[in-house]
């Protein structure tokens, strides 16, 4: 899975904090950020894949 950078990471739990989320849920929140930006970048991979060769990606 993706690793967070630092400076994103502590953005991050700026916003946990501002909205009260309690400490045990952070973690779950971290992970599904992970998971998230994780999957927009293999996401666009495959779109921008898709764009630029086309008959390779068609079945």
């Amino acid at each position: 899975m993706l690793t967070v950078t630092s400076s994103l990471t502590q953005a991050f739990e700026s916003k946990l904090s501002l909205r009260n989320i309690p400490d045990q849920q952070r973690h779950d929140f971290h992970k599904w950020l992970r998971f998230y930006l994780d999957f927009s970048i293999s996401t666009l991979w495959t779109r921008s894949l898709t764009l630029v060769l086309p008959s390779l990606t068609t079945n």
